[in-house]
């Protein structure tokens, strides 16, 4: 009776703790009676990042067998998942954001980020199936090293608080009794967010004859060839003539997260409506809509995988987005008693 070989774990015998060192600026300034405006810097340095490498990593030659290509044949050709400590990363980033109060019933606030993130690992384990691993194990940090899984350039947040000018108290229509309970205490909120697309990375077959992780291999990267489509949409977001398929023997050329995809972003809007009761009992009655314009927000993700094996013609769906980040238009209603 023959046992097989199973998946064999290890770490370096030197596995020291990943470390974070966070540097941050900010200056405020008062811009008239009722503005603040400020502007940030943070960063960060990371060093000793784990990661896991397939340390059975045999020699790039497709005419041999599995076996005599490994440097541990007697460990079989499954992979020795092997953890090490020995990425790096940085964050950058400068953000503006500025507050203000327009009027006793308009309140504001609208905050932009431009950062870049870069490392050799964002997780451990990646946090997409084709970063799982480096694609080379004999080149983990520097031919890994690109935009972070997490990288998002450009974020835009913004938020309007107003209370509407009807009622007691208020500019129109400053009268008690039904007239306020009608007309009075009406409140809206509305938030949004738009930012870059996630990172994308490619992804074929096991071209390296690893037996690891067989879309950890990227793709070929054709030089002038821009990898994003013109008039792009769902039924075509990336260029195939953008990509080839890596042939037996060899790893692809593209980098690590080089593509990004759609920019993704969200609006929402609160109507509140403060009814008073008695001096200290008020009924609040709230409607909230959550992505209220309805927008579909296309994802990257599977569009870049070649999906079709060593044949050297992509998969008839390949740039093709088939997926979305958020999900439709949710209305919900809420009584609120206080007292």
């Amino acid at each position: 009776m023959t046992i097989p070989i199973g998946l064999t774990w290890g770490a370096a015998q030197h596995l020291p703790d990943s470390g974070t060192q966070q540097f941050v600026l900010n200056v405020q300034r008062t811009i008239g009676q009722s503005s603040i405006l400020e502007v940030g810097y943070n960063g960060s340095v990371s060093r000793h990042l784990a990661f896991l490498l397939n340390e059975n990593q045999g020699i790039l030659n497709p005419s041999l067998p599995v076996v005599q290509r490994l440097p541990y044949p007697q460990w079989g050709a499954s992979g020795i998942q092997y953890v090490m400590a020995a990425g790096s990363g940085n964050y950058n980033s400068l953000r503006a954001q500025w507050t203000t109060r327009l009027s006793n019933n308009l309140d504001a606030l609208i905050g932009y980020t431009w950062s870049k993130a870069l490392d050799d690992t964002s997780n451990i384990r990646g946090t997409v199936g084709s970063d799982f691993s480096p694609q080379n194990a004999l080149c983990p940090t520097k031919c890994e090293h690109g935009p972070s899984d997490f990288n998002i350039p450009h974020r835009l947040v913004a938020s309007i608080l107003y209370l509407l000018p009807f009622g007691k108290g208020q500019h129109f229509l400053n009268h008690g009794g039904v007239l306020n309970q009608v007309a009075g205490g009406w409140q809206i909120s509305i938030g949004a967010i738009m930012q870059s697309g996630g990172v994308v990375n490619t992804s074929s077959w096991d071209s390296g004859g690893t037996n690891f992780v067989s879309n950890a291999t990227r793709l070929n990267c054709v030089a002038g060839v821009n990898p994003v489509l013109p008039n792009n949409n769902q039924n075509g977001w990336f260029n195939p003539a953008a990509f080839s398929n890596p042939v037996a023997g060899t790893f692809g050329n593209c980098g690590r997260n080089t593509l990004r995809g759609p920019w993704l972003g969200n609006e929402d809007i609160s109507i509140v409506k403060h009814f008073r009761i008695a001096e200290r009992t008020t009924l609040e009655f709230r409607t909230e809509m959550f992505n209220a314009p309805n927008h579909v927000l296309l994802t990257a993700g599977g569009q870049t995988s070649w999906a079709n094996g060593s044949n050297p013609t992509p998969s008839s769906t390949f740039g093709y987005i088939t997926s979305t980040s958020n999900a439709m238009r949710q209305i919900q209603f809420a009584l609120k008693l206080s007292f």
